[in-house]
């Protein structure tokens, strides 16, 4: 479960004290932080795979052709929650070299549907990261 520190879920762009009161200002908040943070929480809440403790989706690690891109999911029955996170600050066009998520996905973030390929390249944005829901 991430952590969020104060004002972080409304894009709020200053460092807070650690030691002395130092209250949000909710107003103006940025929609673009404030309905992504929302959609989070609602794929935790929503998807079996990412459920706590002894009934957690199984983590499984598919390993890519790029450094500093890690591709992940957490899968319980039928449930598969896939991310993927690039840390590189260049778009990455990357391949899998071993097992590839298998089925259809939705987009979760995006919309829209993806079935993977081994033949097929996948693109991501610098610092970027998408999230897909089977």
């Amino acid at each position: 479960m991430p952590l969020l520190y104060n004002g972080q879920e409304i894009g709020m762009n200053k460092s807070m004290s650690l030691f002395n009161p130092d209250p949000v200002q909710w107003d103006p908040a940025n929609k673009i932080y404030l309905n992504l943070f929302k959609k989070l929480t609602l794929l935790k809440r929503t998807q079996s795979a990412l459920e706590d403790g002894a009934g957690r989706g199984a983590l499984k690690i598919y390993p890519t052709n790029k450094d500093n891109l890690f591709v992940y999911s957490r899968k319980k029955g039928d449930n598969e929650v896939l991310i993927m996170l690039n840390f590189n600050n260049v778009a990455v066009n990357f391949k899998w070299t071993g097992e590839i998520p298998s089925g259809s996905f939705k987009d979760y973030l995006n919309d829209g549907q993806k079935t993977f390929s081994s033949s097929e390249g996948n693109i991501l944005m610098e610092k970027g990261y998408a999230v897909f829901v089977k």
